[in-house]
């Protein structure tokens, strides 16, 4: 398809992310936004349902069992490093954790969520490993 307009990516990313290969769904959401084209809401609730899939992997690295669980967690202060320099401050009024503030600040950062977006991160094709994600 010569001409991609927002129809035909978000056909392309759902249908990865509806048929299980989520880590194609990213890729091409990534193209997508490499190629300056700006999601829109069913795209953008694929990806999401693509990372709630990719969820799975993070509670396993949470519980340190995944091969890459260093790399991940790596990954994981990388962006936390990068959202904070754009102004991210956790929300932890929601937090059910007994701890302290900085505690509880800590245990959102590594919450499945990241988690399962840090290893996409990692392992979808195309990506550097030296780019800001």
């Amino acid at each position: 398809m010569q001409d991609k307009d927002v129809i035909s990516w978000t056909s392309l990313v759902t249908g990865f992310a509806h048929n299980g290969s989520c880590e194609e769904a990213l890729k091409y959401f990534c193209d997508m936004r490499i190629a300056g084209i700006c999601p829109d809401q069913i795209v953008v609730a694929s990806i999401l349902s693509a990372c709630a899939e990719l969820t799975s992997v993070g509670v396993r690295a949470t519980n340190r069992g995944h091969p890459r669980t260093a790399d991940i967690y790596s990954k994981i202060d990388e962006m936390m490093l990068l959202i904070k320099e754009a102004g991210y401050v956790a929300d932890i009024k929601f937090s059910l954790h007994d701890l302290d503030v900085e505690g509880k600040a800590l245990g959102l950062a590594y919450h499945s969520e990241k988690l399962a977006v840090a290893f996409a991160l990692l392992t979808v094709p195309g990506r550097s490993t030296n780019s800001h994600f």
